[in-house]
């Protein structure tokens, strides 16, 4: 089984096409006499079964998945609509929440379901649907069955997380087969006419969820921090609440508890990068 979060704005994907492809397997995580006494099946000499393996063979439903309009949840002090927004913004952060329609796509895929996709996009302009949004499908790379996550909108949002809670113990594999998101290539940080990943037209910006107090509340959408200095993606992450879906980047970024991720920055090194062999830090280098 698997839980991965994707980070709603930071990790933001281009309009013209950024793609990764995958291919997914896991174990759950029951000793041998547990597994006997449990399921009559044996586990093999490491002492891990194998639960679950999804190879992308099958048509998985992101096609034809419906999208739905939501509501902004206010559950947590975070959330899209949460108190917390609401303290720094006040009424102007209604003012720029209302601008907007929110829509999630939700669907089950693999043996028994036993891996639930969440995705969701934005309605800019109350159009009646989700502009751009993202997908999950399936493809073929080098004539290998793959997972195809297509993000064109940066205020999209796609996870893909194990529909039935997790056992006390676990292990998780998958491989990763391409990657186009963000970063520079071949030392250009402008490449294929995207800077970072981005498109370079219009407006890209983090609205309506600053991290603290900003004037941008008062601000139109195009005012707002441009977030195409930074680009990145969540390969796998472990959060502190259940059943996960895509919300705004303070939100992930309170909750987030183990990921493992690449963030793409072009500016001055501001991170350190731990080296455990060796057990010191050094400045990480975050320009192309």
């Amino acid at each position: 089984m698997r839980q991965l979060e994707k980070d709603f704005e930071d990790a933001a994907a281009t309009v013209l096409g950024d793609v990764l492809y995958w291919r997914h397997h896991a174990v759950s995580g029951l000793h041998e006499e547990e597994v006997q006494a449990k399921t009559g099946k044996k586990t093999d000499k490491s002492g891990w079964r194998l639960d679950f393996e999804e190879n992308f063979e099958q048509a998985i439903g992101g096609e034809t998945a419906p999208w739905k309009k939501v509501a902004p949840g206010k559950t947590d002090p975070f959330d899209d609509d949460g108190p917390y927004f609401h303290a720094i913004g006040g009424t102007d952060f209604v003012k720029q929440l209302e601008s907007f329609d929110t829509y999630r796509q939700t669907f089950r895929f693999g043996k028994e379901g036993w891996l639930t996709a969440e995705l969701s996009a934005r309605d800019p302009d109350k159009q009646g649907g989700p502009k751009n949004p993202p997908s999950l499908t399936n493809a073929k790379i080098g004539g290998q069955s793959v997972g195809l996550l297509r993000e064109p909108d940066h205020h999209g949002g796609i996870l893909i997380r194990s529909t039935r809670s997790l056992p006390a113990q676990y292990r998780i594999e998958y491989s990763l087969v391409a990657i186009d998101f963000g970063g520079s290539r071949h030392g250009l940080w402008n490449n294929s006419e995207r800077p970072n990943g981005y498109a370079e037209k219009e407006a890209k910006t983090r609205h309506p969820w600053p991290f603290g107090q900003s004037d941008e509340f008062s601000k139109p959408y195009a005012d707002w921090l441009d977030v195409r200095f930074a680009n990145g993606f969540y390969f796998l992450g472990i959060v502190d609440y259940p059943n996960p879906f895509p919300r705004n980047n303070v939100f992930i970024h309170t909750h987030r508890k183990v990921v493992m991720d690449s963030y793409n920055v072009n500016e001055k090194a501001t991170f350190e990068a731990c080296n455990p062999m060796e057990k010191n830090t050094t400045l990480a280098r975050t320009t192309p």
